[in-house]
């Protein structure tokens, strides 16, 4: 394999088979750390200053102006061992374009401590600072932004702030990137280079205060790579590697992905290489001859193009295989040689391979074309108000094909929620009319998933005061319960939670609660994988209903009251169609409920009253406005006082202008419902008037 940055030791070629060890495309750097900051005028275009951190050490990405903090927005997803310092590839991206530039920074062995707030910065950082590199990224803000260091050898720093606490900023490492200069600013900020030069080495002070991160997260830095093959020269089974090499041949042949087959061949050798069963050098240049010759073919990479390619997959399997434990990886492969079936796939061995490809074993399974909707249909063909599953008209609080939280803290009556929704989807002894909160819901003929996960015990308890004996049967045939954690973690495992729903054969799932199913949820990667988890599930046609934590207390040390107040990174609460947020002390009867997501219009505010013992919940407030109207015939309701009534809890409290807002939308939807109607107020002249709204059948005289 001929990577087009480096050369292996003893290698004299400038391409050909081998890997390489001095420097060639990238130029000779400048510090021990082989990193720098190049000094870039005003006037440098995104071309020049791409090549000039090129040849300062930096992997470099492109980045699309309409997503311009995306690593992906350009390459794709499989950005990580994308990324790259060969003057052709930077060439191809940036000349004529306008794209952004992203520095790679794990991959380039760097870690870059990104203040958002200077005036937090601990003591122990401050003088550290003032030694690194730095990019300032708000003029006005003096000392905001990106501060460089190289990683310590040895360690790889992730994205976390470990003991140096987060309320200054975050940490950029593995499987980090830092836009940089001369690349526009999304929010009338500025990326300036304000200090340049040798990037130094993280001091030990600030690196013991950081944990490490996890190797596979991202592409391995090219001095682990080399480092990696110097090392791995044994070869105690080296006759495994050409099954290794057959099966690249055979999944090429039947017209599977080559980037994708090769992926997944080179993470099969590199966790045998490190197991000491073949050579990884060896390894490595005989997948590089595949799938070399497979491109070169039909001309769609030049062999420059192909080595840039083919060298980011292999530090990336060589990052995978330094997880890898030696005696499962030699467990594995005796299987192999003893004639049990044996496949290689890469999540099975821990491997995420969802960084780089939706899944880089796909080459090892029979191609089926995507399929796709139509945009016509997708765009027209559909209600303009989505099907209820609890609400009607436009006040929906669960909509079909949209997730539903039902946020909160302990004892406010979210299982409580749970087990009156399943009653009232089932339709069960109880339910009454099918209606929860003055709101209808729609009856499930399938069957109903419940995970009950989080002290499954105390919900059997609870559902227990909510359901009868006499729908054993019913309970029996359409509700499944699975009261455990997970098979296992969903965030690492998205595909999981569709997987429990099929087993189950529900249409509707039940999650009790969010904090069980996945580990690590302040962390975006954790969000975002349980947020795949959840899209995989509804785009099957399947409902869900998530029930999950609020932070101890919201903005101001006041109750929780907006979807920022969720446990968590924002990708969790991102994903959901409708967020219901209660509020209230621990077992109070009273709690504030507000529809703070909505699929459609706002439902509420209401005050709920909860009774623990029996298991019920029903509103104990709701401002009418209709009959508010009504009372104020006289004179009209002012938008003003509709939002006291709907929002204000005491009389000494003022309406914010949003709240008021709301309330003007709920009176206009009820006028056109012909339930109200407006009469314009006076803006001109020395007298101003507000708008009122009136009953429909009453005599408005003006």
């Amino acid at each position: 394999m001929i990577p087009p940055e480096r050369r292996s030791p003893g290698s004299d070629q400038a391409t050909g088979g081998t890997f390489q060890d001095t420097e060639q495309a990238s130029g000779s750097h400048s510090s021990s750390t082989g990193l720098a900051i190049p000094d870039l005028h005003d006037d440098t275009d995104m071309l020049t200053a791409a090549m000039a951190y090129a040849k300062a050490g930096w992997y470099v990405l492109p980045t699309d102006p309409r997503d311009i903090k995306n690593p992906g927005s350009v390459v794709g997803k499989g950005w990580h061992s994308q990324s790259s310092r060969d003057p052709k590839v930077l060439a191809a991206w940036f000349a004529g374009t306008d794209y952004g530039i992203a520095l790679h920074v794990g991959r380039s062995g760097a870690v870059v401590f990104d203040v958002d707030t200077p005036s937090n910065v601990p003591d122990v950082m401050r003088p550290h600072l003032q030694a690194a590199p730095y990019q300032s990224t708000r003029p006005d803000q003096e000392r905001r932004g990106h501060y460089i260091f190289a990683a310590p050898p040895g360690r790889t720093i992730g994205n976390s702030t470990g003991k140096l606490g987060g309320a200054w900023g975050e940490i950029r490492g593995t499987n980090g990137v830092i836009i940089a200069a001369p690349t526009p600013h999304p929010r009338n900020g500025e990326y300036r280079w304000l200090t340049t030069g040798l990037v130094p080495a993280l001091p030990d002070e600030l690196g013991d205060l950081l944990p490490d991160g996890t190797p596979s997260a991202d592409a391995a830095t090219d001095a682990v790579v080399n480092q990696f093959v110097a090392e791995h020269t044994a070869a105690q089974r080296p006759e495994l590697l050409t099954a290794v090499v057959d099966k690249l041949r055979a999944d090429i042949a039947a017209g599977n992905s080559r980037h994708d087959s090769t992926m997944s061949a080179l993470a099969w050798a590199m966790r045998e290489a490190a197991a000491g069963l073949y050579p990884a050098k060896d390894a490595a240049e005989r997948v590089w001859s595949v799938f070399k010759e497979a491109v070169l073919q039909d001309g769609s990479r030049t062999e420059q193009a192909a080595h840039n390619e083919c060298w980011g997959m292999f530090s990336w399997a060589v990052a995978q295989a330094l997880g890898a434990d030696p005696e499962e990886v030699r467990r594995g492969a005796e299987e192999r040689v003893s004639g049990e079936a044996f496949s290689f796939n890469p999540a099975d061995w821990g491997i995420d391979v969802g960084q780089d490809a939706d899944n880089a074993n796909r080459a090892a399974e029979e191609y089926k074309p995507f399929a796709f909707q139509r945009g016509g249909a997708f765009i027209f063909d559909r209600a303009e108000v989505p099907r209820a599953l609890w609400g009607s008209g436009d006040e929906i609080l669960w909509a079909e094909g949209e997730s539903l939280m039902i946020a909160g803290g302990m004892g406010l009556g979210k299982t409580t929620l749970l087990g009156l929704l399943i009653r009232a989807q089932l339709r069960l002894t109880g339910c009454g009319d099918g209606t929860l909160l003055g709101l209808p819901v729609a009856p499930v003929q399938g069957r109903v998933l419940a995970l009950l996960m989080d002290r499954p015990h105390q919900a059997a308890r609870a559902l227990s005061r909510q359901f009868d004996t006499a729908d054993r049967d019913v309970l029996d045939d359409q509700l499944m319960i699975w009261a455990a954690p997970p098979p296992a973690d969903l965030a690492k495992r998205p595909e999981l939670l569709l997987q429990l729903a099929r087993d189950a054969d529900a249409e509707v799932v039940f999650l009790d609660s969010v904090k069980d199913a996945a580990v690590g949820l302040s962390e975006d990667a954790v969000g975002a994988g349980y947020s795949r988890a959840r899209s995989l599930l509804v785009a099957d046609g399947r409902q869900l209903c998530e029930l999950h934590h609020v932070t101890k207390r919201g903005a101001n040390g006041g109750p929780p009251k907006e979807a920022a107040d969720i446990y968590g990174s924002a990708w969790i609460t991102n994903g959901t169609g409708s967020i219901i947020l209660l509020a209230g002390e621990p077992g109070d009867p009273i709690v504030e409920c507000r529809h703070v997501r909505q699929p459609v219009e706002e439902v509420g505010p209401l005050t709920l009253l909860h009774d623990h013992g029996a298991g019920t919940v029903v509103v104990h407030h709701h401002a009418d406005l209709v009959e508010l109207a009504t009372a104020a015939q006289e004179n009209g309701l002012t938008a003003r006082d509709a939002a006291a009534a709907l929002f204000c809890r005491n009389a000494d409290a003022t309406p914010t202008q949003a709240q008021i807002e709301k309330a003007r939308r709920k009176l206009d939807r009820l006028a056109t419902l012909g339930l109200l109607t407006a009469v314009k107020g006076a803006t001109g002249g020395h007298v101003k008037t507000p708008t009122a709204w009136f009953p429909a059948n009453a005599a408005v005289t003006l």
